[in-house]
């Protein structure tokens, strides 16, 4: 029997099939031309989104979710490539409004749509956005500075894109509304902000959940962390299996990153001046190990993180 890669996780795949063959893989970015970052982003029918969702909502989450990269390597997302797949029965006025959605989210953040590709697919649409963009600083923010005894923030609340996602793609009647999480701001202002200070140890964007990312961050800077899931922003009233899938479920697109206690009161005032929320979660450690509490007691998920590939 041929071995397949339905039980391997995105690191796994990318660890043994891949990085012996690429330059300078690791971090969402790869920094290219001295100083220019890029990045790329896959999107998949009925995985990231359905032909149910409000298709301008859609292009807009294709936009967000692929800067978010280029803001949490330390950089300014400037130009916008896509290309994407539909097949033949794939209404006009979605393709309309995916592109509009597209349009009015660069405009936004300032970046210029400056090509792409299309084609045809047999059932289900396929995007691939990659985004370029300079460095706003002298060197790229990594997820391996973080040090032992550095506080651990996010930025935002986490949960909400998971728990609408769930809706949209699960029940034809969804009880969340997914503008919630496609068109909030991204932390935009901070980054700009924060970025010059040199404050920031290790950062990345939360796109798989807080628990598969923070393990990558702890793995590049070579330690663990103790986190206490009190102190993760969640929406209000959720009960516990809602409340695991905050911590989990992925796609919420804000900051994780490190800072020495030193620099917390200057951090906090950077983000207030902006109007962006942060929270304290929990500090590095020198043990290689995450581990986390809630209510003074160790806590043990009882889903596991998500995978494209599980």
């Amino acid at each position: 029997m041929k071995k397949t890669i339905d039980q391997s996780s995105e690191d796994q795949i990318i660890e043994q099939l891949i990085a012996a063959h690429v330059t300078g893989i690791g971090d969402d970015c790869a920094l290219v031309a001295d100083k220019l970052l890029i990045s790329t982003d896959s999107f998949v029918e009925d995985v990231h989104f359905n032909r149910q969702m409000p298709s301008h909502l859609v292009g807009q989450k294709v936009v967000r979710a692929t800067i978010s990269d280029i803001y949490a390597s330390g950089g300014k997302p400037k130009w916008l490539t896509l290309a994407a797949s539909f097949p033949k029965n794939t209404e006009s006025d979605w393709l309309q409004g995916f592109t509009c959605g597209v349009a009015d989210a660069t405009r936004d953040f300032d970046v210029h749509w400056v090509g792409g590709d299309t084609t045809s697919s047999m059932d289900r649409i396929f995007i691939n956005a990659t985004v370029l963009g300079p460095l706003i600083g002298q060197a790229p923010v990594l997820r391996c500075g973080a040090r032992a005894g550095d506080m651990i923030l996010v930025t935002g609340v986490l949960g909400e894109s998971a728990l609408a996602l769930q809706d949209n793609l699960r029940s034809a009647k969804p009880g969340r509304d997914l503008r919630q999480h496609c068109l909030r701001p991204l932390a935009r202002d901070f980054v700009e902000a924060i970025v010059p200070t040199h404050t920031i140890t290790a950062m990345m964007d939360l796109s798989d959940g807080l628990v598969q990312d923070l393990c990558r961050l702890c793995e590049a800077s070579d330690l663990g962390a103790s986190v206490d899931l009190r102190q993760v922003p969640t929406p209000s009233g959720l009960d516990s299996k809602e409340q695991e899938i905050s911590w989990i479920g992925g796609e919420d697109f804000e900051l994780l990153f490190t800072i020495n206690p030193k620099d917390f009161a200057k951090v906090n005032e950077i983000a207030a001046r902006v109007g962006q929320d942060l929270n304290c979660i929990g500090v590095m450690e020198s043990e290689d190990k995450v581990r986390y509490h809630l209510k003074g007691k160790p806590y043990g998920f009882k889903r596991s993180p998500w995978s494209h590939f599980a």
